[in-house]
């Protein structure tokens, strides 16, 4: 699977090289973080798949975010999924799993809160 890179334009060639499955909360039913690098430009960054429910519509929306965060998150990030036993696994109770579920007072998942985010993009798939 790719995308356009947000910095260099090029079609195709961002990738995702590292995914962690977080578990379903209140508002998500598959949640996913990536770790995100062009192949062209060099650029990195994160993106968050999400698949919304809405069970009165039995509908499911999806969004799928990239965001530049500082050097020191993204190898936060790195290091938190190369940690995980079972990366894939939103039901895995290591410790990287347990520091990126965190819930707010509604049980959703609080996002890259924690994060110093300097921007976000569409992640815009080539077929």
């Amino acid at each position: 699977m790719s995308f356009v890179c947000p910095q260099c334009l090029e079609t195709g060639s961002l990738e995702i090289t590292q995914a962690i499955q977080l578990p379903e909360d209140e508002c998500s039913g598959d949640l996913m973080l990536q770790v995100i690098e062009c192949t062209q430009c060099h650029f990195t960054g994160l993106a968050v798949y999400a698949e919304e429910r809405h069970s009165a519509l039995d509908t499911i929306d999806w969004k799928h975010i990239g965001y530049r965060v500082a050097a020191a998150d993204l190898a936060a990030v790195r290091h938190l999924i190369r940690n995980c036993p079972d990366p894939l696994n939103p039901h895995c109770t290591c410790a990287s799993h347990a520091h990126l579920v965190r819930l707010d007072a509604s049980g959703c998942w609080q996002g890259l809160v924690e994060f110093e985010v300097e921007g976000d993009f569409a992640m815009r798939m080539i077929a």
